[in-house]
């Protein structure tokens, strides 16, 4: 809008600035189709008075930069997005005509191109619109208030007073377009609503001006100006820098216009316009001062790959965001449906975010990404790998538990423990046959093979299974309690199948790579489970936790009866005692072939002596050396309640225990030992950890990342799982929470 230079015109005369009037008519009653529409994308060129604004990129308004923040330029995007909808509508136009050519038989824009002699005097303007015999028009801005303010909301103006328009109809169609003008909800609207409309007549808003009003009003044409937001909030204009977001304003126009009007072709595709933010860091410069209450405030990211697939995992349309500062996806013409949207960028974990389009409908998705780990997104695998040789060709038969774009085969020379990698294309879940061929490989080699799927990644957390058929019948209610451990072992039978154990015996379930159940549940040991409730003479497993080594099962049974650490081998109904001197809560293994350590969490039949011990195991599955006593012990008196985890890994072990509301110097909710078995770390220095609920730990294989149950402080208070990044000093942990 030309507030200042309407003000100027207006004392060298009236008649030279507003010419003469028309007299008013309103819109005619006929179908859109039928319909003449001129559009007006508001300024035209580079000079001061066509709004150029500081932005981060650009830095300070420079006439030599056009490719900078001008009004000039938003305006006209949002008149080729608006034009291009009606097109779509089956408004006539005649592509073989220029667009602002008045030859145009329904569908005129006043200008095409920004630059020296496009901002043309409003009169003309005018003049223009009513000798074409426009039946509506629509002039397209953005607002401005004091530069860096939070304030952002639209304002169409009609010629008249307000509530008594002029040109009849111009009220009506605003109101038309401003529901949909206002479903964007990246703008971080700060007054109104879809039902409280900022639209006024332009005599009322400007009252000093009288009945003269705006000067690209003074026609007989009914229509408005549309002040879309307000520029002078900068997140909002650094977002008008895209040209698709532009595009996607004029949908919006156009929309409005053909629900006044009614008729027009159906669409049968909908609009994606989204905003991707670092979810972690805040962000503000000279040229970007966010609504500090909105998600403004996250830094947008520049230059990501956002990809929207299908849920079969077909890609569909690519978009790259661009270095503007604004965070801006947009895919057009979207058959309806549901996808996925996964985003992508060498700072952060990708991200997949699920949206639905609706025929003729714009969705609006916010999406955050982090900079912490990169998790696999449901972390798909291949398993029962087999192989055929024909001539120089070999096939290859695997499942995957999860569609991929992209998987490989690794080949890793026997001689030289060299790999390679050969891409093998897109990947379905459950069975694949890929081909390579031998000239594929080195000559006279030998190799082994495996296969690697390219799992999107995510910082979130996906559920992966949720079984709720476990059936309690002790009335203790200590049935709850469950075993937990998949084989991750590749070189062993049974990879990517996991366990669950329910306490009291329920038996042991072995769940498939599909996640299907392979079977019933086998009941470990010789003796049956409690069913009269008999006090504590429990004869059956009562576990805690359950680990994997070397393709087996091991568990730890605390029970006043056969107590100790039981080893289960997979597709039997056989299990066997490997120890069973004392209450075990816990086990987990660290080392191969004759290293291997069996970490065992004890507690004494007389409840004293708590803490960790470990067998010098080897390969063997038995255990009698000095009557069952261990080859070491990592026992300390910090461990009051043995209800809890072990994780060993390669810098010592984590030992937790269920510490409820307390995390304390004397009672910790874990503990942390080095391979030199000193006790090197105690979690009652984490502020942010209030206890954990039976000591559920665990960490990622890099050791980067940890996770605990919490305890909840209050009574009612969910149980929550707490993540923690973890840095190291040699074998020493520090944590920060994230979140």
């Amino acid at each position: 809008m030309k507030k200042v230079l309407l003000f100027l015109m207006v004392l060298a005369g009236y008649s030279a600035f507003f010419g003469t009037e028309a007299q008013a008519k309103s819109i005619p009653s006929k179908a859109l189709t039928s319909a003449k529409i001129y559009i007006n994308p508001g300024h035209g060129c580079y000079c001061s008075e066509c709004r150029g604004m500081g932005t981060v990129k650009h830095g300070a308004t420079n006439s030599a930069d056009t490719s900078g923040f001008y009004e000039s330029n938003t305006n006209l995007w949002k008149g080729f997005g608006m034009r291009d909808k009606l097109i779509e509508y089956g408004v006539p136009y005649n592509k073989s005509l220029a667009p602002n050519s008045l030859s145009q038989p329904n569908l005129v824009m006043s200008r095409i191109k920004c630059g020296s002699g496009e901002d043309r005097a409003l009169s003309v303007i005018a003049a223009e619109c009513e000798t074409w015999g426009a039946d509506v028009m629509i002039s397209i801005h953005s607002n401005a208030a004091t530069e860096g303010t939070t304030t952002n909301y639209p304002l169409f103006l009609y010629r008249g007073y307000t509530g008594s328009n002029q040109n009849g109809g111009s009220q009506a169609i605003a109101q038309k377009c401003w529901g949909y003008i206002w479903e964007n909800t990246h703008q971080m609207w700060t007054y109104y609503s879809a039902t409280s409309m900022n639209i006024q007549g332009d005599w009322t808003f400007m009252s000093s001006w009288g009945t003269q009003g705006y000067g690209i009003l003074r026609h007989s044409v009914p229509g408005f100006l549309a002040e879309g937001y307000f520029h002078t909030y900068q997140p909002a204009r650094h977002r008008a820098m895209n040209r698709d977001a532009g595009r996607i304003e004029g949908f919006a126009y156009a929309k409005g216009f053909r629900d006044y009007f009614g008729g027009g072709k159906a669409v049968s595709t909908g609009d994606i316009y989204g905003v991707l933010r670092d979810g972690e860091n805040t962000f503000t410069h000279t040229y970007y001062k966010p609504n500090t209450n909105t998600d403004d405030k996250y830094k947008p990211i520049n230059n990501a790959t956002v990809q929207l697939k299908k849920t079969d995992g077909t890609v569909v349309q690519t978009y790259r965001t661009d270095d503007e500062w604004n965070g801006v996806f947009v895919f057009k013409s979207v058959a309806p449906g549901t996808y996925n949207i996964v985003c992508s960028h060498s700072d952060y974990a990708d991200v997949t975010t699920s949206v639905t389009v609706t025929a003729d409908k714009v969705v609006y998705p916010s999406v955050k990404m982090t900079q912490g780990e990169q998790i696999p997104v449901q972390g798909h695998y291949a398993y029962d790998l087999s192989m055929t040789k024909s001539g120089d060709d070999y096939t290859l038969k695997f499942k995957s538990t999860g569609a991929v774009d992209k998987g490989y085969v690794i080949l890793t020379n026997t001689s030289t423990a060299t790999k390679q990698s050969i891409e093998i294309g897109k990947i379905v879940k459950g069975e694949n046959t890929k081909t390579i061929n031998a000239n594929d490989m080195g000559e006279n080699s030998t190799f082994t093979w495996g296969i690697a799927l390219n799992n999107p990644k995510s910082s979130g957390v996906q559920l992966i299974k949720e079984d709720n058929s476990i059936t309690y019948t002790h009335s203790s209610g200590n049935m709850a309690r469950i075993g937990l451990a998949m084989d991750k072992d590749p070189e062993s039978a049974n990879f990517g199948k996991f366990y669950t154990l329910t306490a009291f015996s329920q038996g042991l379930q072995t769940f498939n790579q599909d996640l299907s159940k392979n079977g019933s549940k086998v009941k470990i040991g010789t003796f049956g489970q409690d069913t009269d409730n008999s006090g504590s003479s429990y004869k059956y497993i009562r576990s805690n936790r359950i680990s994997v080594n070397s393709g087996k099962v091991y568990i730890a049974n605390y029970a006043n009866q056969n107590y100790g650490v039981w080893v289960h081998t997979p597709g039997t109904t056989t299990s066997s005692q490997i120890i069973g001197t004392n209450y075990d809560r816990a086990v987990a293994f660290k080392g191969t072939g004759s290293n291997r350590q069996m970490y065992v969490m004890h507690e004494k039949t007389d409840n004293s002596n708590l803490g960790v011990r470990y067998y010098n195991i080897g390969t063997s599955d038995t255990w009698a050396a000095g009557s069952n006593s261990p080859s070491g012990s990592l026992a300390s008196t910090l461990l009051a309640n043995g209800d809890g985890d072990l994780v060993v890994t390669s810098k010592g072990v984590f030992a937790s225990q269920y510490r409820a509301g307390t995390n304390s110097a004397t009672a910790p909710a874990f503990v942390f030992y080095n391979n030199s078995n000193a006790l090197v770390y105690n979690s009652s220095t984490l502020s942010t950890l209030s206890g954990t609920v039976r000591g559920g730990i665990a960490i990622n294989n890099s050791l980067s990342t940890f996770a605990i149950v919490e305890s909840p402080v209050n009574t009612g208070e969910d149980v929550e799982v707490e993540i923690y990044s973890v840095t190291w000093s040699g074998e020493t942990p520090s944590f920060a929470y994230q979140y």
